[in-house]
């Protein structure tokens, strides 16, 4: 049974065409205005994870097997995005821009696809969709606003998830207007749903659980919904039994090692003192003052939702489906990262990245739905395309979309030149980072913690084992220097069993160079612990890799 949207005046399919098209051109000089703003200035071995992983899979000393994801992998879209512009853009930093425009403009056409399934006519959708998309990206004129909006366009950082959401939302709404399942949109959402979750846990959280909750509940009433409700609900099971099979197939294949989904078991204390720690930081931090629009949004599209569903001339099952999970996805979104224990301080924002468009797309759900928008529309499409051209079009800064080589970082590399340091350490924040400013061409840097001697996250563990100068196998690991900033000194002459260390301040960095004695401590300790972590065949091949021990 086809669930049929209320017909309504519509826009000229020409114009809208033209319409949707000058906005998403002013959406990318409006990401390109922000990653001239944001793209230097918030560099973290975090922002770049995904060109180290790039350059990971270039290494051929060392194989991508040993690499240690976080509790998300980023696989789609992500890197299938991002890898083939790394390799295009080398490692100028480029990537990182052209990935933010390429990811924003699919979230464009996938609003639009999703809105469009909901029942707005595909003229007025495609228009409303990159108009509010333009809206959401000029906040980056507003103070604080534009470092959350930047994560929606980083590769890694949960942007990705967001268009994944919304490709899903299209494929569900448009099942549930046809009143089925049909063969394509069947397959696609069962790849989609694979994809999406064996790339991102937050993926269920946003987008597929609030949608599955909104088809159940519109099913209750709506027989006609039962088929494409019980028929996403066995798709998802699909899904989740192939991702579960992925990852037992990588388990047996000793391929990659995964971070647990689950930190903590969840209990009322811990809820409680997360919860506590969220209000705290949303007053006292200044998250509300910082981020007002962001909220200010997400609280009217809320009520937009309401409104709509506890309207009575919302006849539309469909579109009550739509409100319905566009409002879970935002009450989802804050719930979960409180219940998990996951909110540390404000830059956990990135767990709430579709507050940023999920408000406008339930707005524009209810605007669209009746006849007016398409008198004022076009007109308003307009203002906003030329205010936004006008806005971003001076702060393009082409030496700006680069990765940064900044003189702070120059003398530390001489220091460890001059003294002829080809192997060193330091914390996770300073690692990538300090990697990538030195454009590959520094000392190779391994990562430390205060609680772990090596530090295994979003790295390679194989990486901590330089290449042999005679290109036969790998060294063991001999740090010569350690970087003491982000790390306590104390817990680092623990690990190296030393009661001292000689410390040189190099510009804004603590160098602690480490003696013959120091050095072959950290080396030993790195060696078993990686050994450890890797276990069974991966251990065998390293060491296999590995000169003997020599006494």
């Amino acid at each position: 049974m086809v669930v049929s949207a209320a017909a309504s005046p519509t826009l000229r399919p020409r114009l809208a065409c033209w319409l949707a098209a000058g906005l998403a051109g002013v959406a990318v000089l409006l990401v390109l205005s922000l990653a001239t703003a944001q793209f230097q200035s918030s560099l973290d071995s975090d922002y770049l994870l995904a060109h180290i992983f790039a350059h990971s899979l270039g290494d051929a000393a060392h194989p991508i097997s040993g690499w240690n994801y976080s509790s998300a992998t980023f696989w789609f879209p992500d890197y299938v995005l991002y890898l083939p512009l790394a390799w295009l853009c080398g490692n100028s930093g480029l990537s990182y821009p052209l990935y933010a425009v390429a990811n924003i403009l699919l979230m464009g056409f996938t609003m639009a696809w999703s809105l469009a399934a909901a029942g707005v006519s595909r003229e007025k959708a495609a228009v409303a969709a990159f108009f509010g998309l333009d809206l959401v990206l000029l906040s980056q004129s507003l103070s604080n606003h534009a470092l959350w909006l930047w994560k929606l366009g980083l590769p890694a950082y949960h942007g990705g998830n967001v268009v994944n959401g919304f490709a899903l939302m299209a494929l569900g709404l448009g099942a549930a207007r046809a009143g089925r399942w049909a063969r394509i949109p069947s397959v696609a959402v069962v790849v989609l749903m694979f994809l999406a979750l064996a790339s991102n846990g937050l993926f269920l959280v946003h987008w597929l659980a609030p949608l599955l909750l909104a088809l159940a509940a519109a099913a209750w009433s709506a027989k006609e919904l039962r088929p494409v409700a019980w028929g996403l609900a066995w798709r998802a099971a699909l899904a989740g039994i192939l991702v579960l099979a992925l990852r037992l197939a990588l388990a047996k294949a000793e391929v990659f090692s995964f971070f647990s989904l689950v930190q903590v078991t969840p209990t009322p204390a811990l809820i409680g003192s997360c919860l506590t720690r969220f209000v705290r930081q949303l007053w006292s931090a200044g998250m509300l003052a910082d981020y007002w629009l962001f909220w200010l949004l997400g609280a009217t599209g809320l009520a937009a939702a309401v409104c709509g569903l506890c309207s009575k001339g919302e006849s539309d099952a469909v579109k009550r489906v739509a409100l319905l999970a566009g409002s879970l996805s935002l009450l989802f979104a804050v719930v979960a990262p409180i219940v998990m224990n996951y909110w540390i301080d404000p830059s956990c924002t990135r767990y709430l990245v579709n507050w940023l468009l999920v408000p406008m797309w339930l707005l524009t759900l209810r605007v669209c739905s009746g006849p007016a928008p398409s008198r004022w529309l076009p007109h308003l499409a307009v203002a906003t395309g030329l205010a936004g051209a006008l806005y971003a079009a001076p702060q393009i800064d082409a030496d700006q979309l680069k990765f940064p080589h900044p003189a702070e970082a120059q003398p530390l590399n001489d220091f460890c030149r001059r003294h002829d340091f080809k192997e060193g350490l330091c914390g996770y924040w300073l690692g990538h980072r300090l990697t990538i400013e030195w454009g590959f061409a520094g000392p190779q840097l391994g990562e430390i913690g205060d609680q772990a001697f090596p530090y295994l996250w979003c790295n390679n563990t194989y990486d901590y084992f330089p290449a042999s100068p005679n290109d036969r196998g790998l060294a063991r690991p001999a740090p010569q220097f350690i970087i003491l900033n982000d790390l306590d000194p104390n817990r680092v002459m623990g690990f190296l069993n030393t009661k001292a260390l000689r410390v040189a301040h190099v510009g804004a960095y603590a160098v602690a160079v480490l003696t013959p004695e120091q050095s072959q401590q950290a080396g030993e300790l790195i060696t078993h612990q990686a050994l450890a972590a890797l276990a069974g065949r991966r251990a065998t091949w390293l060491q296999s890799q590995l000169p003997p021990v020599t006494k």
